[in-house]
């Protein structure tokens, strides 16, 4: 899957207006888990690495995520983010990957979503410039021959 652009201006007025960025709905998640398998794709042409990605079930039209979906979903950014090992300093944020099932407990807001949505914005931007600036070392050589350093040992 390609690259799309990630929504991340959702605002209090969009709630008030009802439009497409107040709900998180099949279109967000698909490009939310999309864009995240893109990024690990980077991590491992720029950098080699493996970053091993949780399979998230297909959304549905017909049935809200659950708590563990969810959960899920942002976990796999988390991987993701941690597996860049970028720092902080460019906007990336921890992500709550804890959200609780039932009536009363805290659900994702936009404020989460825009979120989610900026750490891969950021990770697709700077991993590029990122694997240019990786230095490739080599095994040390200092101290006495190798020959030499096993006699002293037990």
């Amino acid at each position: 899957m390609a690259w799309v652009t990630p929504i991340t201006g959702r605002v209090p007025a969009d709630l008030i207006a009802r439009n497409s960025k107040a709900f998180l709905n099949v279109a967000d998640w698909v490009r939310i888990d999309g864009n995240t398998t893109e990024v690990q794709g980077q991590i491992l042409s720029l950098l080699g690495l493996i970053v091993i990605l949780i399979d998230l079930d297909a959304p549905a039209i017909t049935a809200h995520p659950s708590a563990g979906s969810i959960n899920d979903l942002v976990e796999n950014i988390e991987r993701v983010r941690i597996g860049a090992a970028l720092p902080p300093a460019i906007g990336l944020v921890e992500l709550k990957t804890d959200w609780q099932p039932g009536n009363g407990a805290p659900a994702p807001n936009y404020t989460h979503v825009n979120a989610w949505e900026r750490n891969l914005d950021l990770l697709h931007e700077y991993l590029p410039n990122a694997a240019a600036y990786k230095v490739f070392c080599g095994v040390a050589a200092t101290g006495q021959p190798r020959f030499f350093q096993h006699r002293w040992r037990g």
